[in-house]
């Protein structure tokens, strides 16, 4: 196992002041070294929402995970080589490990410090055939046709140039193989739309005060969804969200759709932001309030009324 440090010094967002590369390291680091400490704070952390609606939306099966999924029914066997892109703490390549998904691993992140953490847990789990590599996917080079399936969770939307992206892939992935990604495509920079707000402000303030304790801003009452300015947003993080909204039709573009399911997240998202651990879920009218967050969101999305902002999808690529 080995760790390559290739230009770090480079921009991750183009024609962005240098300062923004070492911010968005500092982020991904500080969150790889986190991950396993902090409570539910985001929508997707909660297992009762994963299991009962993002599970049953892309398996049918509460305990079949989209990587579960893509074993079954895309992969069915193990494969020789993969390419993790935004690879963090190392989860994606643990677990596939585990699954007997893939034997060799080339994972990129652009923080040196998530990479360093990378290699401490696959270490002690005494996993082999891992190459870690600490640089900006804009300067990443490998070989043409070596990887049988490419990966990426939740990585895509922080970056910015998709195009050369979906090249790379493209090139570096063998013929007839698969990008196969677990994805937020909502609004760029999280410029909430007018209906978006609307609604999740709406059910917010119908939750008891109880419920809308904030664990992030010091657990003060959240009485509101708002949409933060560019500016705010490229002070949170420069690289949140850059380009989400182009990444599927880029995607449509360079790759064939084999498969896609759009599992929601465009209320829950932001709306349960923060408050999840308010919920206690053994609680029957905790649990009612859930699962009626929940309906409301499928039945609008399924009603075309707000788009899904979450999707997984596997992509072929076609030469």
């Amino acid at each position: 196992m080995k760790i390559d440090v290739i230009n770090k010094e480079k921009n991750l967002l183009q024609q962005q002041p240098q300062s923004n590369i070492r911010k968005v390291e500092d982020i991904w680091g500080e969150f790889a070294r986190t991950r396993n400490q902090s409570a539910e704070l985001y929508w997707t952390d909660s297992n009762y929402i994963a299991n009962n609606y993002i599970n049953m939306s892309i398996s049918g099966n509460r305990d079949i995970n989209w990587l579960i999924d893509a074993l079954n029914n895309v992969l069915k066997q193990e494969v020789e080589w993969a390419l993790n892109l935004g690879c963090g703490d190392a989860s994606i390549e643990i677990y596939t490990k585990k699954m007997n998904m893939v034997k060799n691993f080339d994972s990129i992140d652009i923080s040196p410090e998530a990479v360093k953490i990378a290699i401490e847990k696959t270490s002690r789990e005494g996993l082999e055939g891992l190459n870690f590599i600490a640089c900006n996917i804009n300067d990443f080079k490998s070989t043409e046709n070596k990887y049988d399936v490419v990966f990426a969770a939740a990585s895509l939307h922080h970056f910015d140039n998709l195009k050369v992206l979906f090249e790379k892939v493209r090139t570096y992935l063998k013929n007839n193989c698969f990008f196969i990604f677990n994805e937020y495509i909502g609004p760029s920079q999280f410029q909430w739309t007018d209906r978006q707000l609307e609604i999740m402000n709406d059910i917010l303030k119908l939750l008891p005060e109880s419920l809308r304790i904030d664990h992030i801003q010091n657990k003060t009452i959240k009485d509101q969804v708002r949409r933060m300015s560019i500016q705010e947003m490229h002070q949170m993080d420069p690289s949140e969200a850059i380009c989400s909204a182009e990444i599927m039709p880029l995607v449509e573009k360079y790759f064939q759709i084999v498969k896609r399911v759009d599992y929601g997240g465009t209320l829950l998202f932001m709306l349960l932001h923060g408050i999840i651990p308010n919920f206690n879920l053994s609680d029957p009218k905790d649990k009612a309030i859930m699962d009626l967050i929940i309906l409301i969101e499928k039945k609008l999305i399924e009603c075309k009324v707000i788009p899904s902002n979450f999707t997984y999808v596997v992509a072929k690529n076609v030469k």
